[in-house]
């Protein structure tokens, strides 16, 4: 696993963060403490080295381990974003007394402009960061992680579109880039005043969308005639 972070990586993401964030300086001048304490009764020891040791290493391992059941390609994952998690797990193993257990056990992992959590305790895993414009590595790991055994499923959601657009569907289909969302009050903020705007209700393959954000989606590809149902509302 050192192959995706050091010691160094960790202590210069640290040492860097700690001039902007007030809880990573108090976590990392706590630190410093706790080497002293150590200095004292006679024992050298590096807490950068052993925060990497007893919980960086061990989550970055658990992070390859729950990808490859799922069948992901290690080697492609983001590893570089997952940098972003280290203030965190630093403040919260600092807080809980340099104890590996305070950390959260939630497993984390980024595509290109997404992000993915299996959350402690849970075996689904969920979108935590979604995107309006995701990459070939985004939509593998939302397939494979997400979306896994769901694949086949159908979701209902809604839209405000165009008249003479929805009406195309019946025959031409559901373009790829086509925004919907979970709620009619959501939908139903992106009314364009003077057009010829419906709210429809539509039941989707599940593997046609993708989440943009909190509660809103956009299709991927092309949804065929017969691929999905269509109820204009009003």
């Amino acid at each position: 696993m050192g192959r995706h972070f050091s010691v160094d990586t960790i202590r210069n993401v640290i040492l860097a963060v700690s001039k902007v964030d007030r809880d990573v300086y108090w976590a990392l001048w706590r630190m410093r403490e706790w080497e002293d304490e150590y200095r004292e009764l006679g024992r050298e020891v590096d807490g950068f080295e052993e925060f990497y040791r007893v919980v960086v290493k061990k989550r970055l391992e658990r992070v390859e381990r729950e990808l490859r059941k799922r069948g992901v390609d290690v080697r492609e994952v983001r590893w570089e974003r997952l940098a972003r998690m280290i203030p965190r797990w630093f403040v919260e193993w600092v807080s809980g007394g340099f104890d590996e257990g305070a950390v959260s056990g939630d497993v984390v992992v980024y595509g290109e402009s997404m992000g993915f959590v299996l959350k402690e305790g849970s075996v689904e895993w969920e979108v935590f960061e979604e995107s309006d414009e995701p990459g070939e590595l985004d939509m593998e790991l939302y397939r494979k992680l997400v979306l896994g055994k769901r694949d086949g499923e159908r979701i209902v959601l809604y839209g405000m579109h165009g008249r003479g657009f929805v009406m195309r569907w019946e025959e031409e289909g559901i373009p790829e880039g086509v925004y919907f969302a979970e709620e009619k009050w959501i939908a139903q903020r992106y009314w364009h005043e003077g057009g010829d705007d419906v709210l429809v209700k539509v039941r989707l393959p599940v593997d046609a969308v993708v989440p943009t954000a909190d509660k809103e989606w956009k299709t991927v590809r092309w949804i065929r005639p017969g691929e999905f149902s269509l109820v204009v509302l009003g």
